[in-house]
């Protein structure tokens, strides 16, 4: 989802593609990825460069936001020559590190401004941040705009509690919850559900 921050990649929204049998709902990516790294992830590059992660973790990441195998930049990493002195290697050495580096510090807060949310950024996903992201895709300029039914459904009161457990499929896990994904009411219920009517209303507003 966070590629299309970077300035020379947003002209990009309108041609690309996203799975999203292996994406994370809005909210739930919102609230619990957006602007942070894999772990295992960083992990695992630390291995292949000779770097202590147990040294370097704290001076990267915030404590305050560990959670779902996912990490957190500090804001004092505010550039890559820092970003690279406390890793001790060249930048040359780190084009892999920098790439996640740039597409994931503030990644947040880049987004509530290309938003144009007003205020100041907020942990929480609610409605109006939802109505906002979906809104921004209709105005694409591409040919076709398929949104996840499961965003869509977040306009409603259909789903209850941590959006995380209405993620689709987790990739590289074995458990029951993949591909078990029910909506909790018939077909005949949705299309009598008021959400309907406010889909409507957003893609006449976006010309589709």
């Amino acid at each position: 989802r966070h590629d299309f921050l970077r300035p020379e990649n947003y002209r990009l929204l309108s041609v690309a593609a996203l799975s999203t049998h292996d994406t994370t709902n809005w909210p739930a990516w919102w609230e619990n990825e957006a602007g942070t790294v894999d772990e295992d992830l960083f992990k695992r590059k630390c291995a292949e460069r000779g770097i202590n992660y147990n040294l370097v973790q704290g001076k990267l990441f915030s404590l305050k936001f560990l959670g779902r195998g996912r990490l957190r930049w500090l804001e004092d990493i505010s550039s890559v020559d820092i970003l690279a002195g406390i890793l001790g290697k060249r930048k040359e050495e780190l084009a892999d590190f920098i790439d996640i580096y740039l597409n994931t510090y503030k990644e947040k807060e880049k987004l509530w401004k290309i938003l144009g949310m007003d205020g100041r950024m907020k942990e929480a996903c609610d409605k109006k941040l939802v109505v906002a992201i979906l809104a921004l895709t209709l105005k694409a300029q591409s040919v076709l705009c398929i949104q996840s039914l499961i965003d869509w459904l977040f306009l409603s009161d259909v789903f209850k509690g941590d959006a995380y457990q209405y993620r689709i499929n987790t990739p590289g896990t074995v458990s029951d919850k993949n591909w078990s994904l029910v909506i909790p009411l018939a077909l005949e219920d949705l299309l009598k559900h008021k959400v309907c009517g406010e889909i409507k209303k957003m893609v006449i507003a976006a010309h589709r």
